[in-house]
């Protein structure tokens, strides 16, 4: 059974699903009733591209914390849940910071890009292709009009040149930050509980927090890699999340949801590209591949007008400078 909440910190693309739906098909008591495959194998509105792992239902869905604190409030769940954070860049440090504030046992797993632009990429482009609707319920709480179809951007221009500049990839996390962040609010309670014992003690506040077997962190990449099976193993084995857990089905399973992940190829195209200058037809296929790539490039080669550019003729100009 599922005994401490859990919360996986991550933005749209990082296969946080995946985590969820593995966590659930682990626990004993959820087993059951847990879908068996969680992988999507054709793109729909309703569950995104292909290699998701949207069939696997996620009560509450993929949400920022905002969101995540209203639906608490407005659900008061009783038992643990799984908790699917929506966090993008640094905000994943103040988000962890508050949720150790707010709980006693809970679990957070940070998903990130490990530093690395080209896993940072891999996860945009997992994002964009896998999870368009993720760009419009970020304008509609914008209150904003996007000026492109997120739907029908495989070669659209304006999508691009705005992906090249605009990304919500997440780090590692920053514990100076947590711990300062926490630290804070101990002070707080220290102040007011000598003061005010009476409204301000250890019955309705969390007075020390430890997140040691606590905090869990892995890259998108490692996710969709056979690495992942031992993490996954460390993070059940010492979070304890649930009192009674096999994880025979997913190591079983794993290699399915390898084999999903389309967008791996990613790797191997830009690795191509790098020693022989050639553009597969992979790195040509979508809009936001070809921004994640003109990304690399710009950050490397100064090129003018590259906003009206095709990406053959933005490669043709690249020259590397240093």
């Amino acid at each position: 059974m599922l005994n401490k909440n859990v919360y996986v910190l991550y933005p749209p693309g990082y296969s946080g699903s995946y985590i969820n739906w593995c966590i659930n098909i682990s626990d004993s008591d959820r087993h059951s009733t847990t879908v068996k495959n969680p992988i999507n194998d054709s793109s729909s509105l309703q569950f995104g591209g292909t290699g998701t792992a949207h069939l696997h239902t996620r009560i509450p869905t993929h949400q920022a914390y905002t969101q995540h604190v209203n639906w608490v409030l407005l659900n008061k769940p009783t038992e643990p849940q799984i908790y699917i954070i929506n966090t993008a860049g640094q905000e994943n440090n103040y988000v962890t910071s508050q949720l150790l504030q707010q709980d006693r046992t809970g679990i957070i797993i940070n998903i990130h890009n490990n530093h690395d632009q080209l896993i940072d990429s891999y996860g945009a482009i997992n994002s964009a292709i896998k999870w368009p609707v993720r760009y419009l319920a970020g304008a509609a709480l914008s209150n904003k009009q996007l000026s492109y179809n997120p739907f029908d951007c495989v070669n659209d221009y304006t999508f691009r040149n705005w992906a090249v500049t605009n990304n919500w990839g997440q780090t590692p996390l920053y514990y100076n930050v947590i711990d300062s962040e926490i630290q804070k609010y101990i002070n707080w309670y220290h102040v007011r509980h000598k003061y005010h014992p009476h409204e301000v003690n250890e019955t309705t506040y969390i007075s020390t927090i430890n997140y040691t077997n606590r905090i869990f962190q892995l890259s998108c990449l490692d996710i969709a890699s056979p690495r992942f099976l031992a993490t996954f193993y460390d993070i059940m084995n010492q979070s304890q999340c649930s009192d009674k857990f096999d994880l025979t089905y997913v190591n079983d399973f794993h290699k399915n949801y390898i084999d999903a992940q389309q967008n791996l190829q990613w790797f191997k195209s830009v690795d191509l590209w790098k020693s022989t200058g050639e553009l597969d037809d992979y790195l040509s296929s979508h809009s936001i591949i070809q921004a994640r790539l003109i990304f690399y490039i710009l950050k490397k080669s100064n090129i003018n007008g590259w906003q009206s550019m095709g990406l053959e003729e933005i490669n043709e100009n690249y020259q590397p400078h240093g």
